[in-house]
């Protein structure tokens, strides 16, 4: 008998394996991960009282994320993590609110560079709402060789930065879809994280998306033979936000 339910778990593990190469993974890396790698100037986000953007943390994934700011004249400021993958999807939180003082920008000018080439470009003006804006796809790029490859976004000048989690997709992951994230603006006080920060693995299929308006980015080494343009603001992941959680569990 133990002889029988070892050759059923052993043929399991076998089963398990081979799915999960069929369908690969999407990659959640919040930002809190040890493996990103930050320039100098960056604070964490959720602990720093003396940050001018103050987000709420329960509508964040893992309740952390990073902030950085880059002034005129400045240095540039950078975040970069290595990922073995075929597409990458970089979220952060948007500040809608518009500052009439010359000492904090709200503005975003970000670039992704993979592997020391420029894939696109994010640029977005303040709406005068008094809100932020969170899960937000500010870049999103497929059609990358299965292999290693080096993403950094990098900070232009007069520009911030609240980056809260990425996403890469295995080889097998994109052949069939792409995550995508549903961004949602609030000016609500919540209570609850989304979900633990750290690095988490869904191998459900997920959606694929529409791009959405914005700049085509250059050409860039790495790229499939097939590769259509990249948008340089992507589609939203269908995971839900902590707010939709906190309603469906009290059942509103």
């Amino acid at each position: 008998m133990k002889t029988t339910w070892v050759r059923i778990w052993t043929l399991f593990v076998a089963l398990a394996s081979i799915i999960g190469r069929a369908y690969g993974a999407n990659i959640t890396v919040d930002d809190a991960d040890p493996k990103i790698i930050y320039s100098s100037g960056w604070s964490i986000g959720n602990t720093c009282t003396a940050c001018v953007a103050q987000p709420d943390k329960a509508l964040t994934y893992g309740a952390t994320w990073h902030d950085t700011t880059r002034d005129r004249n400045t240095t540039v400021k950078s975040v970069e993590y290595s990922f073995e993958g075929t597409a990458i999807y970089i979220y952060g939180i948007i500040i809608n609110i518009v500052r009439t003082d010359s000492v904090f920008t709200t503005n975003n000018n970000l670039s992704l560079w993979i592997d020391g080439h420029l894939a696109s470009v994010y640029q977005h003006q303040p709406l005068n709402t008094n809100s932020y804006e969170y899960d937000v796809p500010v870049f999103a790029l497929s059609g990358l060789s299965p292999s290693t490859h080096l993403a950094r976004v990098d900070l232009e000048e007069s520009s911030v930065f609240l980056f809260d989690y990425l996403i890469y997709s295995t080889p097998e992951a994109t052949s069939t879809s792409s995550p995508v994230a549903t961004a949602m603006t609030t000016n609500v006080t919540s209570s609850e994280p989304r979900s633990a920060g750290g690095t988490s693995v869904n191998t459900q299929s997920i959606p694929a998306f529409a791009p959405r308006p914005g700049s085509v980015p250059p050409p860039y080494p790495g790229a499939s033979q097939n590769d259509e343009p990249v948008p340089p603001v992507p589609p939203v992941p269908s995971f839900p936000t902590a707010l939709e959680e906190k309603r469906a569990l009290s059942g509103r």
